[in-house]
């Protein structure tokens, strides 16, 4: 899948400034996150470290309901 321009800057701010999470949900798998600018949301890097694929989603609450985006 082809990333917009702004991601690699993005994926390095958060792991600089972000939380790297003490709990992995698999083997080298790391995950950052840290509050949006927005402050209503947060921002969630997951990075396998096997392969360097990247995924980052942006976690907000609608409605008492969590909706996750794609960035």
């Amino acid at each position: 899948m082809l990333q917009p321009s702004y991601f690699f800057d993005l994926a390095s701010t958060i792991k600089m400034f972000g939380k790297k999470s003490k709990v992995q949900i698999q083997d080298r798998i790391d995950e950052y996150s840290m509050p949006s600018k927005d402050g209503k949301s947060e921002l969630m890097l997951t990075e396998d470290v096997g392969t360097g694929e990247m995924q980052i989603k942006k976690i907000k609450i609608e409605d008492n309901k969590v909706v996750k985006e794609d960035l």
